[in-house]
């Protein structure tokens, strides 16, 4: 059964007749709050709730433990792939260490024939000079 406000007036004013004093009426009826006793819950409801709740945490805990080993498994792959590229980066330094070597025999190679080709000009102006002086 629920009460409503009448109730609650007609069991107030029962109290005022049977305790001939309005305040000890008003203390009574403040100690009875105005809701369905029924919609209360109990220790064990609470039980059952403390049950349920426990069970969906575990449930969440068991699914951060697959996240977790999905991300240990990232980061295995995220290692195997740092390792390649440092090797390749190891590769790249030596091919920059070979391309460095190469570019400075070429820059020898075409220094010496720079001074090649110039002293065959120098030769060549030299004998154009003295053909041209012979036949002067």
């Amino acid at each position: 059964m629920t009460t409503n406000e009448k109730d609650r007036l007609d069991l107030r004013q029962g109290l005022e007749r049977v305790l001939s004093d309005p305040r000890l009426a008003a203390i009574a009826m403040e100690a009875m709050p105005p809701i369905d006793y029924s919609q209360l819950a109990t220790k064990s409801d609470l039980v059952a709730l403390g049950l349920s709740i426990d069970g969906r945490f575990a449930e969440v805990d068991g699914h951060f433990a697959q996240v977790e080993g999905r991300f240990a498994e990232v980061e295995g792959r995220f290692a195997q792939i740092e390792g390649r590229f440092t090797a390749v980066e190891g590769k790249v330094d030596a091919l920059d260490g070979k391309i460095d070597r190469v570019h400075g025999a070429l820059d020898l190679s075409l220094a010496s024939q720079l001074r090649m080709m110039f002293l065959m000009q120098l030769g060549t102006i030299a004998a154009v000079t003295g053909i041209i002086q012979a036949s002067l």
